[in-house]
């Protein structure tokens, strides 16, 4: 999944909350978060993390100096618990935003 940030500015990224729908093989295990300038890259990875295989809330911090997400943010799935479906109830980025607004 590919989003573009809706106003011109900069996110330092802190924290990433997600939730699964299912504690089942239908969850993700291995995900990224990926930044670009552009829709099309090149993308660098901000965080990446392994999600438990649960349906309760779980945040997963962001290392200090990790790159600032700018433009666009990918989020990808590399690996499930098994399944070839991933259900997600939600997740949200926190950070700090600087810059000016569009």
């Amino acid at each position: 999944m590919v989003f573009a940030f809706t106003q011109a500015r900069d996110l330092c990224l802190e924290s990433v909350t997600l939730c699964n729908q299912y504690d089942d093989h239908d969850c993700p295990k291995r995900m990224e978060v990926l930044t670009a300038p552009l829709a099309t890259g090149p993308w660098t990875s901000v965080v990446s993390f392994i999600s438990a295989q649960t349906n309760k809330e779980q945040v997963f911090t962001v290392a200090l100096g990790a790159p600032v997400l700018v433009g666009f943010v990918q989020v990808v799935v590399h690996d499930t618990y098994g399944g070839s479906c991933v259900y997600v109830t939600s997740m949200s980025l926190q950070g700090v935003v600087w810059g000016p607004a569009s």
